[in-house]
């Protein structure tokens, strides 16, 4: 046959392999197209589920009370406590209780400074006539010790009144911190009755024997009428001097001398001590400092001058003293 019947025979194969993809190709495509028309008519067949309806709005009542929205309860700050009358105590016997002090302060120095005015206090005990009972003492004092605010009570009013007047010329220690602090001192004062305040027997009616004492006077100048009885053997205002004269202070404070001294030498001090005193119009002493020292030598000078007295004058006096102590 040669070489044209070899190619012949390839034609042949070719045409062949080109029939048997075209009837495979076409079989496929029947398959296909029968699987389609199935699932089509299986689709028109199924049943329809119904659509699920949406529930119903919910009717608000009129006659309802209108929702009350949640109220947030603010944090309430702790009450601040207030350290000095927190831990002051007030005596169970005897006269001082135990000083609550807020700041930096010994607690000893201030026992030591208000015990050191006990014979005035008792004093202003005896010339109020009270019966008894416990006066807290707050005073407020700067970074020097010295007394700023002072506020007595406890009794009544003449008392802590007369208290006020001891208490506010002490000094005290400086504080070690450099800022001011607060006292609270309960003092107790015995009646023939007690303590107990409710045995305070009534107040008497004004213009009475009893209607003013003395300490108040003082301070008030002996101008209200029921001050008459204590200006008994008084010279008259048109008499008094308008302040007493300077010798008469110089005089005072020169009498101090020695009790100064010895007040300084127990507690080892030399140099120059400045007394400053406050006379009333009774002439005498109100009020008594000394310069920035020991509380022990303040309280020691303020009592010898408390024995002070000038004669009566309508305005008292204010006078500082240099004492040289060597």
């Amino acid at each position: 046959m040669g070489r044209n019947g070899e190619r012949g025979h390839a034609v042949l194969w070719v045409i062949g392999s080109l029939a048997v993809s075209i009837t495979v190709g076409v079989g496929v495509y029947l398959v296909i197209k029968d699987q389609r028309a199935a699932a089509a008519e299986a689709a028109r067949n199924a049943p329809v589920e119904p659509e699920p309806r949406p529930e119903p709005a919910a009717v608000a009542d009129p006659l309802a009370d209108p929702p009350v929205a949640p109220t947030e309860v603010p944090d309430v700050p702790p009450v601040p406590v207030d350290r000095a009358e927190a831990d002051a105590v007030d005596p169970t016997s005897g006269m001082f209780g135990t000083p609550g002090i807020d700041g930096a302060l010994a607690k000893e120095n201030v026992v030591l400074v208000v015990r050191a005015t006990e014979p005035k206090l008792t004093r202003c005990f005896t010339d109020t006539a009270t019966s008894g009972g416990i006066v807290r003492v707050m005073m407020m004092l700067n970074r020097r010790g010295g007394v700023t605010t002072i506020d007595a009570s406890g009794v009544d009013d003449a008392l802590d009144r007369c208290i006020e007047i001891v208490l506010r010329p002490v000094r005290f220690a400086k504080t070690t911190d450099g800022n001011p602090a607060k006292i609270v001192f309960p003092i107790a004062f015995h009646g023939p009755e007690g303590t107990d305040p409710t045995t305070t027997p009534p107040a008497p009616t004004a213009g009475g024997d009893g209607a003013c004492d003395e300490v108040a006077c003082v301070i008030d100048n002996y101008e209200p009428p029921c001050c008459a009885k204590f200006t008994r053997g008084r010279p008259s205002a048109a008499s008094t001097p308008e302040a007493p004269t300077r010798d008469d202070i110089v005089q005072a404070f020169r009498s101090l001398k020695d009790k100064v001294q010895t007040c300084a030498s127990n507690a080892g001090f030399t140099g120059t001590l400045r007394l400053k005193l406050v006379f009333g119009p009774a002439g005498t002493v109100q009020e008594a400092s000394v310069g920035d020292v020991d509380p022990i030598i303040t309280a020691c000078v303020a009592r010898a001058a408390r024995t002070l007295s000038l004669p009566a004058s309508r305005n008292g006096a204010v006078a500082t003293f240099p004492y040289v102590v060597q």
